[in-house]
């Protein structure tokens, strides 16, 4: 049931995933996603995936950005 209901609204939600990566593309070039390792439930290491939001080949002290932060790319900013 689980696996199901993942694959159904992962179906439902492929368009706007789509129209977010051309999106990313078209405002900031590639890479369109970016990956970190984060350590899970029983400390299991895993490899997170989200939209590159910020310049390629930089990196945050902290999660939170002061807006004119010149890293930030115009897709981050929306």
């Amino acid at each position: 049931m689980d696996i199901g209901g993942a694959l159904f609204v992962l179906l439902l939600i492929a368009p706007l995933m789509l129209a977010i990566a051309l999106w990313v593309l078209l405002l900031s070039g590639r890479p369109v996603l970016h990956h970190e390792h984060r350590v899970g439930r029983y400390g299991k290491p895993f490899t997170l995936y989200k939209f590159r939001t910020l310049q390629p080949g930089t990196a945050l002290e902290s999660s939170i950005a002061p807006e004119d932060d010149h890293r930030i790319t115009r897709g981050g900013l929306a």
